[in-house]
């Protein structure tokens, strides 16, 4: 055989302990790519082999490549990637505090960490969290400030119209 080869490689991810190796089979010239996933208590819920000539191999990298990216693209788009609160009705808890923690915050401390922190602590997202600060009567670009009432009450009002504002039925 013309080539030598024999990679490992480890991670893991969401409780999954991923292994991929790669070696050259000596019995004929080719190689395997082999794939497994297991639970740390030994459970295989992953597992995948494929084998083809070392020149296939390159072009076939690609495209599981793109293919894996491809997925992964998905993936973060997709109800797993989700906090666990997306979509859900906020409570009167919840937006207490989101409140309060936005209140005992400096002015000077910057907004996108505490947004951050407040989104993990909620399970929610941090464009989630950034929506909801005006709707609790806070300013989302300052931390420890309140809106004015004026503010407030324009971002209240866009944000729920109210019955009033809804145009009348019409009858044909």
């Amino acid at each position: 055989m013309g080539f030598h080869i024999d990679y490992r490689g480890e991670t893991k991810a969401a409780g999954i302990n991923y292994v991929v190796t790669v070696k050259a089979l000596s019995s004929e010239e080719r190689l395997a790519l082999y794939l497994a996933g297991a639970t740390d208590d030994g459970k295989v819920l992953a597992e995948g082999e494929l084998s083809m000539p070392p020149g296939g191999m390159t072009p076939v990298a690609r495209l599981l490549k793109q293919a894996l990216d491809a997925v992964t693209r998905l993936d973060s788009r997709g109800a797993a990637a989700r906090p666990a609160n997306a979509y859900q009705p906020w409570t009167a808890e919840q937006d207490e505090e989101v409140r309060a923690a936005w209140l005992a915050a400096s002015p000077r401390s910057p907004a996108t960490p505490l947004i951050r922190e407040l989104a993990e602590s909620l399970k929610r997202s941090p464009t989630a969290i950034r929506a909801r600060l005006p709707h609790v009567g806070c300013d989302p670009d300052v931390p420890g400030r309140e809106l004015g009432d004026s503010a407030g009450e324009l971002l209240t009002r866009y944000r729920q119209p109210q019955p009033e504002e809804q145009p009348p039925a019409t009858t044909s």
